[in-house]
């Protein structure tokens, strides 16, 4: 006898298939976390389709809509293990300058990443929001004259999201929403011992060595959220546009494009299955468009 399958067991044993094939998660994507606040964390970063907390307009706005009133607080404890390993003696050719052989390790091991955000209802269809989160543990601090020169060898790139956000369900679809976040960004960053590399900057004065430089933009995050099988299959997407930064006045002649870091803009596509009360399942697929910044 043929057993029969419905088009809701098909899907969820391709949910539990697509488990298998997810290749493995990392800790951050590219400089981007892959979650922001604890719960977004805890799955991977996945979630763009399933309201979790008010640190949701980091992932997507129109989330915001189904949370109610709530705030949250979150400590990330982020340990990246940092190093490089040299095998060999210096060639000693012309125009070249050598490395020390042996394994150097960083002395930044340890970073704490805190997060904060607050979701208020105006009426039955409208919040408002406040999420403020970051990007950290961007730094290497090495015990050692890498490249020769002064100082010991390592960068820091911090930043900083301050992201009030308006959400909305439709009317007369109260299972779909929309929001946006203008997002107001801060990135603080330093180079160290990076003096043997002056000879190929356009700027030599500002590559290296000179403390900490700040940069300053805006950009902003619009997302739908909705129920498209009632009580079982959310769709999720949010898009961030390109955040517009002033320049690292620092640091001219070692950025491209004399001192500008932009942050690219990326989007987020997502389902959130939810196979029983208690078991929900996400696949979430993101594009960061890290090309778009030179």
């Amino acid at each position: 006898m043929m057993k029969k399958y419905s088009a809701l067991s098909i899907l969820s044993i391709m949910l539990l298939c697509s488990l298998t094939l997810v290749p493995a998660a990392h800790a951050t994507n590219g400089y981007f976390a892959n979650g922001y606040g604890v719960n977004d964390q805890a799955l991977g970063g996945a979630g763009v389709a399933l309201p979790q907390d008010s640190l949701d307009a980091a992932v997507n706005p129109a989330n915001m809509a189904f949370l109610g009133k709530r705030y949250d607080l979150g400590l990330a404890f982020f340990n990246p293990n940092r190093q490089y390993t040299v095998t060999g003696n210096p060639s000693g050719a012309p125009g070249t300058f050598g490395l020390a052989p042996g394994t150097v390790k960083s002395d930044s091991k340890w970073f704490v990443i805190p997060s904060f955000g607050a979701n208020w209802v105006i009426d039955g269809n409208s919040s408002v929001g406040l999420s403020i989160f970051g990007n950290g543990g961007m730094n290497t601090d090495y015990p050692t004259n890498t490249f020769g020169g002064s100082q010991p060898t390592g960068v820091d790139l911090m930043q900083l999201f301050i992201a009030p956000t308006y959400a909305r369900k439709l009317d007369g679809a109260p299972q779909h929403a929309i929001g946006i976040s203008p997002i107001f960004a801060i990135q603080r960053f330093e180079a160290r011992g990076l003096q043997a590399f002056s000879a190929f900057s356009s700027n030599p004065n500002d590559l290296t060595n000179n403390g900490y430089s700040y940069s300053y933009g805006i950009g902003a995050r619009i997302g739908y959220q909705g129920e498209i099988v009632p009580n079982l299959l959310n769709l999720g997407l949010a898009y961030q546009t390109r955040t517009y930064m002033t320049t690292f006045d620092k640091y001219r002649g070692l950025f491209a494009d004399n001192g500008n870091f932009d942050i690219p803009s990326n989007w987020t596509l997502g389902l959130a299955y939810k196979a029983t009360p208690a078991l929900t399942f996400l696949v979430d697929m993101q594009r960061i468009n890290y090309s778009d910044v030179k």
